[in-house]
């Protein structure tokens, strides 16, 4: 039904109502959908980034991650550096869903310079999910931090990618969180 009406409704809103539903469920529906009918979400999508509704856009950025087509990975990158913190984080989560390991480097830079904890906390928990050696040394350092959803999703982070250099300072941060 809901296919129906965001591919065949004659009524505007009725469509937009039902690709919005459609675009959050896309990890789970994407192999059903036609060519065709794909494009029309990602098209959606795109209208939606230029949205001046902030949750429009960044619901837009997630649905580019869990569409699983790094080909619009750009799209992405250039929302690394919007001025709100949770497109910010929905950039960066979207990277770490499509597992894109050429924004590494963005995201350990990121990671130096973003002043806020929850955006930081996601691209703690994005280099986890990209699996790169190259990402213990920025994780172990920010161990060093006082704030628990940094020190928490870099703890979770090594363990998924471990690394001898890591058990150290993880022990450190165990022994430190028993007192």
């Amino acid at each position: 039904v809901i296919r129906r009406l965001a591919f065949n409704d004659d009524r505007e809103d009725g469509r937009l109502c039902a690709c919005s539903l459609l675009s959050a469920r896309i990890s789970e529906i994407n192999e059903e959908l036609t060519p065709m009918e794909r494009e029309e979400l990602v098209q959606y999508n795109l209208d939606r980034l230029e949205s001046s509704d902030y949750q429009s856009h960044k619901d837009a950025i997630g649905f580019f991650g869990m569409l699983g087509d790094s080909s619009k990975i750009q799209i992405i990158h250039d929302n690394l550096t919007h001025e709100r913190a949770s497109i910010r984080s929905a950039a960066v989560k979207a990277i770490g869903l499509l597992e894109d390991i050429g924004s590494l480097q963005m995201l350990i830079e990121m990671l130096k310079s973003d002043k806020n904890q929850h955006v930081r906390a996601k691209i703690i928990q994005a280099l986890g999910m990209l699996g790169s050696p190259q990402s213990v040394n920025p994780l172990i350092e920010v161990l060093k931090e006082n704030v628990k959803v940094i020190r928490r999703n870099a703890v979770r982070s090594l363990g998924i990618l471990g690394g001898a250099e890591a058990i150290a300072p993880l022990s450190e941060v165990a022994e430190q969180d028993k007192h």
